[in-house]
C-alpha cells in the first residue's frame, strides 16, 4: 500500500532547502521505494544532509510517449542530476525529482555541514533499480505512473508557473500561442514550432570521434534536415524542436553519450557517435514550459568541429 505522506512545502525557484537524512525519508516510502509513485532512487542518498537551491516547481513533467503530465507536491534542484550509478552507468543525467516531503526549508543563517547520521546507510535493501534482469526501475520509468493526466486547456497549470515565479507573463503568453499554433498545425499535418522534418527512409551516420572539451559548431537547420527521416529522426533520434534554437552555435562536449535507459521501456540501450554538449537543455517552450531541462542527445552528423578562435564562443549562438 502506498504511503500517504504528501507534505507540501510551496517551494518556489531560488529557495534553500536541505534533503533530509536517509533515515527520516525511510518513514515516507513504501516497500517499492517510492512516494506518490516516484522512486526514491539509490543515487539520490549522497544529497541527503546537503543544502541546494530549488530550480523550478515540478507540477508538470514532460514524459515520454505520454506528452505532459501533472504531479503533485515535487520540485527539481539546481544542478542535481543522477549520474546513473545504481543503474548500470546510465549517461542520461536527468534532473533529479525531489517530493516535497524530502525536503526542509532553510534560511541563510541557518546552513550547516551535513551531519554524518545522514550517511547512514540501513533502508538501502528498500531502493530497487531493476523489475527484472532487463528492465531498469528508475524515476524516468516510473514517471507514466507518477503523474497524472494535465490537459492543455487546464489553466491553472500556467497561473502557478506565474505564481511560483519560475516563467513571466510574456513566457505563459509565449507558451500559449506555441500551444495553440501546434494544435493547428496538427490538424493540417504540418511541422510543429521548431519541429525540422527531413524526407529520407534511411538516415546516415558520421563518427567524429569527439571527446570531452572539443569544440563544435551545431550545423544549420537545412544542413540537419538533410539528415532526418520524415518524423525529424536520424537513426531513431529526433531532432527536437527546442533544439534548432542551438543551431549555429559553438559549444563544448561535455561527454559521448553511450548507453541510457529508455523512459518508455525501462531498457538500456546502446548509442553511437552521439555527445552531449555543455549548456545545451530542453528549455520547454515547445511542451507548455515543462520544467525538466533534459540535456539534448546530438548525433554526430548534426555537428562540426571548431576553432577556438573567430565566431561566437562556446556556448553562444548566434545573435
Amino acid at each position: 500500500m502506498q504511503n500517504q505522506i504528501r507534505q507540501r512545502l510551496d517551494l518556489r525557484p531560488g529557495e534553500l532547502v536541505r534533503v533530509k537524512a536517509f533515515r527520516e525519508i525511510l518513514p515516507s516510502l513504501n516497500e517499492q521505494g517510492t512516494l506518490d509513485l516516484l522512486p526514491f532512487m539509490p543515487e539520490m542518498r549522497e544529497y541527503c544532509g546537503k543544502t541546494y537551491r530549488v530550480y523550478k516547481r515540478a507540477e508538470k513533467t514532460c514524459v515520454e510517449l505520454e506528452g505532459v503530465r501533472g504531479m503533485a507536491n515535487a520540485v527539481l534542484l539546481e544542478d542535481v542530476r543522477c549520474n546513473g550509478a545504481a543503474h548500470d552507468g546510465c549517461q542520461r543525467a536527468c534532473l533529479i525529482f525531489w517530493k516535497e516531503a524530502w525536503l526542509e526549508r532553510v534560511t541563510n543563517s541557518d546552513l550547516r555541514q551535513p551531519d554524518q547520521r545522514y550517511q547512514n546507510g540501513n533502508g538501502l535493501e528498500r531502493l530497487k533499480t531493476k523489475v527484472d534482469a532487463e528492465t531498469y526501475f528508475c524515476q524516468s520509468t516510473e514517471l507514466a505512473r507518477a503523474t497524472h493526466d494535465l490537459p492543455w486547456w487546464r489553466m491553472s497549470q500556467y497561473f502557478n508557473d506565474y505564481r511560483s515565479g519560475q516563467i513571466s507573463l510574456g513566457q505563459v503568453v509565449r507558451t500559449l500561442s506555441i500551444v495553440l499554433y501546434n494544435k493547428v498545425m496538427r490538424t493540417f499535418g504540418q511541422p510543429e514550432y521548431g519541429m525540422i522534418r527531413g524526407t529520407l527512409s534511411k538516415t546516415p551516420d558520421v563518427d567524429l570521434r569527439l571527446q570531452p572539451g572539443d569544440i563544435v559548431e551545431v550545423r544549420g537547420k537545412d544542413e540537419i534536415a538533410a539528415t532526418l527521416n520524415e518524423t525529424g529522426r536520424n537513426r531513431g533520434l529526433e531532432f527536437s524542436p527546442e533544439m534548432h534554437t542551438f543551431c549555429g552555435g559553438k559549444f563544448r562536449v561535455a561527454q559521448p553519450l553511450e548507453k541510457m535507459i529508455m523512459e518508455g521501456t525501462g531498457k538500456m540501450v546502446r548509442l553511437t557517435n552521439t555527445v552531449l554538449l555543455e549548456g545545451t537543455s530542453c528549455d520547454g517552450s515547445s511542451h507548455r514550459g515543462c520544467p525538466r531541462n533534459n540535456l539534448f542527445m546530438w548525433r554526430e552528423i548534426w555537428l562540426q568541429r571548431a576553432d577556438r578562435q573567430g565566431g561566437s564562443q562556446p556556448g553562444e549562438t548566434p545573435k
